[in-house]
């Protein structure tokens, strides 16, 4: 590597850095350059427009500049600024890092996000879901959408969602096959012995995953099953 090019790679890394809603949005224009992560919330408050504006400028953002996290923390998104940033993702983005705590996406901004991330290539390696009230239906949509597709996602996060057996059993069916993903956060749910036995079944069968979450479900204080699961992963909480 030349020193000119080593200098580069320096300057540009230092340049970059955290941004919030005061570093980014001017009236109704929004400006990523130079931000590696992107942190707006909680309650940020943003409206309709806001996210449009917000996914506009991600989706013309691609150059190494733009963020490559971004978390939005009880906006509230709803389903109408998930659809957004669903349109955002179909695009193509530079994120690996995207975290949508707290925002009432629920089963049909859940499903936008998956057919998003599951139809378009993306870096996206972790994605973290908590408290949407995505239940079965969201769940499954990530399922089938999401992970039977894609390739990158490592983490992903899904604690207090009011998740069943059936959401459980359908990601069982993906956990299968999927070879990249390494953590699933499942803990404050409504699973009980029938969701997390497919589970377990799932992940003996692939042994893939590295770290499984389950604590404050139904069945998490089955003591035979919990045994089966941590034999099955190399961490299990």
């Amino acid at each position: 590597m030349t020193a000119r090019l080593l200098l580069l790679l320096l300057t540009t890394a230092s340049a970059l850095r955290d941004c919030t809603l005061s570093d980014t949005r001017d009236g109704d224009s929004w400006s990523l350059d130079n931000c590696s992560k992107l942190t707006l919330g909680p309650r940020a408050l943003l409206s309709v427009a806001d996210v449009t504006g917000l996914s506009g400028a991600l989706s013309g953002c691609h150059h190494v500049h733009c963020p490559t996290v971004l978390e939005l923390l009880s906006v509230p998104l709803n389903y109408e600024g998930g659809r957004q940033l669903s349109i955002a993702l179909a695009n193509g983005t530079r994120l690996r890092g995207l975290d949508l705590r707290w925002n009432s996406l629920h089963r049909e901004g859940t499903r936008r996000l998956a057919e998003a991330l599951g139809e378009n290539a993306t870096a996206l390696d972790s994605l973290t879901l908590e408290s949407n009230g995505i239940g079965d239906p969201g769940a499954a949509a990530l399922a089938d959408y999401m992970l039977a597709s894609n390739g990158t996602l490592r983490s992903l996060g899904l604690a207090s969602n009011f998740i069943g057996d059936a959401g459980a059993v359908a990601l069982a069916a993906v956990l299968r096959a999927n070879t990249t993903l390494e953590s699933v956060d499942l803990r404050h749910n409504a699973i009980t012995h029938q969701g997390l036995t497919a589970l377990a079944e799932a992940i003996e069968a692939s042994r893939g995953l590295g770290v499984l979450k389950v604590q404050g479900n139904p069945a998490a204080a089955n003591a035979e099953l919990l045994e089966r699961l941590r034999s099955a992963v190399a961490r299990l909480e």
